[in-house]
């Protein structure tokens, strides 16, 4: 099973940790199963888990960095994941973040 966003123009979700959410109330998936959903058979769904999904060796670095105990607090604080991202990680450099400068 793999999870995506679904941007389209007639009704669209650009939040994963929505999508996330949404998985795990509705299909009843465990948060371990949404994440793997949503990373790694989202990757290989589109043919790119040789260089995505996953944070291997050899892997482009995408990632989020989050300020929560547990990354759970992604899909559980629904609606609040803005809130907890501190970084974005595009190939291994800040594609963005929550603070003022990236320092």
């Amino acid at each position: 099973v793999a999870l995506g966003s679904d941007f389209n123009p007639n009704a669209y979700c650009m939040a994963m940790p929505t999508v996330m959410h949404l998985a795990c109330v509705l299909l009843r998936m465990t948060m371990p199963e949404s994440l793997i959903a949503a990373t790694l058979n989202a990757a290989s769904a589109l043919g790119l888990s040789k260089d995505y999904g996953s944070l291997s060796r050899g892997k482009y670095a995408d990632l989020v960095i989050i300020d929560a105990p547990r990354w759970e607090h992604l899909i559980y604080q629904f609606g609040c994941h803005d809130k907890i991202i501190d970084y974005v990680i595009k190939k291994g450099h800040i594609a963005h973040t929550k603070y003022e400068c990236c320092g």
